[in-house]
């Protein structure tokens, strides 16, 4: 997935593509972790508190991204 980080299909924004690669990367790590066994749980909580770290774990992987090229 991260592999096309760096491509920009045609008549695309730059930025735009680079967002969207690292949202589905967030959205791909916050579904493994919902897909675990651990018990006991409360789902929506859980959504509401994985939906507000999609932003910010994009973030951070765009940062980690950048920062290695």
């Amino acid at each position: 997935m991260l592999e096309k980080y760096f491509e920009t299909p045609l008549g695309g924004e730059h930025d735009e593509h680079r967002r969207l690669v690292a949202v589905s990367a967030a959205l791909e790590l916050i579904k493994a972790a919902v897909s675990t066994e651990a018990g006991p749980r409360n789902f929506d909580y859980e959504l509401k508190q994985y939906a507000a770290q999609i932003a910010p774990l994009a973030d951070a992987i765009q940062d980690a991204i950048e920062s290695e090229s």
